[in-house]
């Protein structure tokens, strides 16, 4: 078997502080992409980083001090990589100062072009709106099936 057929396709969201200059984010997004290339990995696409309210306050610990964040920049990387090779994601990413938190899910690629892809949906059954029928008519269809039985 091949490499390429043992990767798969996983996406990275992250929080990033908000202490970076905004002209820096980029810098620090960079940063990830390397890591992801670096490791063998392919990027297939992204979301730069931009500044949002968090729902609750998070906290970090970053050299002994704890700080919270009631903002940060949200980002995220869709990359394709071998598994055994995501351990250097996870810890390039517990390793960044400037991480609050971030999540790598697998993706399913194949649910993925089933919601994605046009020509599937156009393959799948439409559901039609149920035919309308009088009272009438359906009074009729009850008494013919009761005389049937």
């Amino acid at each position: 078997m091949s490499e390429e057929k043992l990767n798969r396709i996983y996406e990275v969201g992250f929080l990033v502080t908000p202490s970076i200059p905004e002209e820096s984010i980029k810098q620090e997004f960079q940063k990830t992409k390397e890591k992801i290339i670096e490791a063998g990995g392919l990027i297939i696409s992204e979301g730069n980083p931009e500044m949002k309210s968090l729902a609750y306050t998070l906290e970090k610990k970053v050299e002994g001090v704890l700080s919270k964040f009631d903002q940060a920049y949200l980002g995220y990387i869709r990359f394709e990589l071998n598994p055994s090779d995501l351990p250097l994601i996870n810890k390039f990413l517990n390793s960044q100062a400037s991480v609050i938190r971030f999540i790598i899910i697998g993706v399913d690629i194949e649910k993925e072009a089933v919601k994605t892809h046009p020509s599937i949906r156009e393959k799948s059954p439409q559901i039609s709106e149920p035919a309308a029928f009088s009272e009438e008519e359906i009074d009729k269809s009850i008494e013919e099936l009761i005389k049937e039985s």
